[in-house]
């Protein structure tokens, strides 16, 4: 599926601009802010606040608010219009007591060093201010109304003295305190701006502690407070305290009595949310040292936005996690071990759908099976996926949720919109062979490391051999299922081949056969056989001359014979008689070796099975059996003599013993045609003996099968031989 993403990297001019726009105006919102607080001037301290949605960008908003003050500050002519900015971290405290003292000592931070009086001052009145702003709570669910600073004060005269504890601070009732701390400040000619992020983290008398202490507690002159919360979380709080008790209008009163200029943070516009998701991925790639130009790492910067249900949901926070999120699992297993795109998706389930990220290993035969053998419609599909999200989540997006899991796995049943196709990425989690890295957080002990292979191979293309540590060595002479992962990996990663030296290459393709030389042929013929020849071809390709390449295959075959070393044939493009390029001309030798060995079969009653004409046929070409033809031609072998090369043997599953199996037509007829067919020149037995393995076993065998698979009329031209 493709999608063109109107963002930076595509050159799309609206879309950079749209996007600059928006980053602008959220800097112009900042400094109308820092404005509106640079005018408060050094009169009593107000409260500020700046409120949006968990995520929305709220921290990122106070750092261009305090960059915008700091501007203002450092343009201000006198000491006196300038600023000092204070961070007070509420949620870190482990109490209220030490929430109390930590406000406190912010504020006393925020002055400047000459400011003695009133730093030690504040300092010295934290234990106290803990004692009066218990009374404070208690009072306000009661109270809420002028004079309740005074009145709590009073209540807390008796608590005072308790908490004062060895504190050496003069007897004066709080009040008096609090007047000769203002005073001090005062004379200090700060302004002090005090800013409260998250206030939204803190539990309800976390909450209301605060809220007194800038208040009340904390009102001095020329002391200012930037509040940072998410208002429906606040109003949540508020409601279910003794304050509000359970009456919303009462809380949201309240909060509109502590912030007296709350400023709502503008929405973010859906470019500038995925110029973020985009610019975070990308970032992500980086860090994780991945080629920024690599298709995989391209489609999934690109990509991510398109497979997500509702991208407009994303927060600046939310993707900030996602990244992060994404990152910690590829950091995990290795940044070359799993693929990006789906490690970041994968991430995104984990984060919003917890419940479906836990069914998906359960799932995992469903998920991984072929498409031939789907587990499934797309309504059963949708119907397991609406078990894993929310119960009042409508149909549109558990539809969309899906979408997202066939993106992981294309070859679930698809649904509109979700064309996602199997693309060509190592590490998929869609591959059996690394679905478990993706949820063990870690490369499974049953697997092996994917660079660690690649670097391995390197190696042993450009030395021709590996010492026994490496781990390659280790599991290619083992028969685990170690040694079909190692195949499979070695495959992924042939282009290492490339700039190797010749010689090394020759060395490192008999390096690899050796230990496999008891596999079975067809395993060395598919499997490994890609691997061998992908080393030997480029090897014989880039010799020095036609003679070492020649050289090359002729030492190969030497060692490992003539029926190994003919798979080469077919991982190499058809080779045209005329062609002259040095891996061509090396490659006749070994054509004209095969179709002289078949020549030979023909000839020989007791050919060794590996040196039979039926051993070869799989990697000969029209040319190949064109030019057997000719060889046979006025030869006088009968046709019937050709047909029993064709009978292949079979081991049966009852006794264990070797039997006639099949009788290969479709191939017989490369050499002998239908049409030059002549059944009169074959015998008609009427039976078979299976277990008569010898020649004339398999002439009878032959015209057996032959004579009930033609017409009774059929007859040829040739008299039932080839001369």
């Amino acid at each position: 599926m493709s999608h063109e993403r109107p963002g930076p990297d595509n050159g799309s001019d609206a879309a950079i601009e749209s996007i600059r726009e928006d980053r602008l105006a959220r800097a112009v919102f900042a400094t109308r802010i820092a404005k509106r607080i640079a005018r408060t001037g050094t009169g009593p301290s107000i409260v500020f606040g700046l409120a949006g949605p968990w995520g929305s960008g709220k921290t990122s908003m106070l750092s261009m608010i305090e960059e915008a003050l700091e501007n203002i500050s450092a343009e201000a002519e006198t000491n006196a219009h300038r600023w000092s900015i204070a961070h007070f971290t509420p949620w870190a405290a482990s109490d209220v007591d030490s929430l109390i003292t930590e406000f406190y000592t912010a504020i006393a931070a925020a002055l400047p060093k000459k400011a003695t009086e009133a730093r030690e001052l504040l300092k010295a009145a934290a234990p106290v201010v803990t004692a009066v702003s218990k009374a404070l709570v208690a009072a306000a669910v009661n109270k809420i109304a002028p004079g309740g600073f005074e009145s709590a004060a009073q209540a807390a005269t008796d608590a005072v003295a308790d908490k004062l504890g060895t504190v050496d601070v003069p007897e004066d009732p709080f009040q008096a305190r609090f007047e000769k701390i203002s005073e001090a400040i005062e004379e200090a000619g700060t302004r002090v701006l005090v800013v409260v992020d998250d206030l939204d983290r803190l539990h309800t008398d976390e909450l209301l502690a605060v809220m007194k202490a800038v208040r009340l507690l904390g009102r001095f002159p020329n002391v200012h407070y930037l509040l940072s919360y998410d208002k429906t979380t606040v109003l949540d709080l508020l409601t279910s305290s003794d304050l509000a008790r359970d009456n919303r209008d009462r809380a949201h009163r309240y909060l509109e009595k502590i912030v007296q200029y709350p400023f709502l943070l503008p929405p973010i516009q859906r470019l500038h949310i995925e110029t973020e998701l985009h610019d975070g991925l990308a970032t992500v790639a980086r860090n994780l040292e991945l080629n920024p130009n690599a298709p995989a790492t391209e489609y999934a910067v690109e990509q991510l936005i398109e497979v997500l249900p509702d991208p407009n949901a994303l927060t600046l926070r939310s993707i900030k996690q996602l990244c992060l999120q994404t990152d910690v699992l590829c950091s995990m297993v290795g940044p070359d071990e799993i693929d990006l795109f789906d490690a970041a998706v994968l991430t995104y389930i984990r984060l919003n759908y917890p419940d479906l990220y836990e069914r998906i290993p359960i799932w995992r035969s469903m998920l991984l099976a072929p498409s031939d053998r789907a587990t499934g419609t797309n309504d059963d599909w949708l119907s397991r996926v609406r078990t894993t999200i929310a119960s009042g989540a409508s149909g549109e997006t558990a539809t969309a949720v899906y979408r997202m899991l066939v993106a992981l796995f294309p070859r679930l049943p698809h649904v509109p919109g979700a064309m996602w196709t199997d693309r060509a990425a190592a590490c998929r989690i869609s591959d059996p062979d690394y679905f478990d890295r993706y949820f063990q957080f870690a490369i499974p002990e049953d697997d092996l490391s994917d660079a660690e292979v690649r670097e391995a191979f390197w190696q042993l293309v450009r030395d021709g051999e590996l010492g026994p540590d490496s781990i390659i060595s280790k599991h290619v002479p083992t028969h685990t299922p170690q040694r079909r992962r190692l195949m499979t990996k070695l495959i992924n990663n042939l282009d290492v081949v490339q700039g190797s030296p010749s010689a090394t290459s020759a060395a490192a393709s008999h390096w690899v056969t050796r230990p496999l030389s008891d596999m079975h042929p067809v395993e060395l013929y598919y499997g490994w056989g890609t691997v061998i020849f992908g080393i030997l071809i480029h090897a014989v390709a880039t010799a020095p001359s036609d003679e070492e390449a020649v050289r090359i295959l002729s030492d190969y075959c030497a060692e490992f014979g003539l029926f190994h070393t003919a798979s080469i044939l077919v991982h190499t493009p058809r080779v045209e008689a005329d062609s002259d390029d040095r891996l061509s001309v090396a490659i006749r030798g070994i054509r004209d070796q095969v179709v002289q060995a078949c020549s030979r079969d023909l000839r020989t009653p007791s050919a060794r099975p590996e040196q039979q004409l039926l051993a070869f046929a799989r990697v000969m070409d029209d040319a190949m059996w064109a030019q057997l033809r000719t060889t046979l031609q006025n030869s006088g072998i009968s046709q019937q003599d050709i047909a029993a090369r064709f009978v292949s043997v079979q081991r049966a599953i009852d006794t264990g013993t070797h039997v006639l199996d099949s009788f290969h037509n479709d191939i017989f007829s490369k050499v002998v045609p239908d049409d030059e067919l002549d059944l009169s020149g074959f015998d008609d037995p009427t039976a078979v003996d299976q277990t008569d393995l010898s020649i004339s076993g398999r002439r009878a065998f032959a015209a057996y099968k032959l004579r009930r698979a033609r017409p009774p009329h059929m007859a040829g031209r040739n008299g039932g031989s080839s001369n």
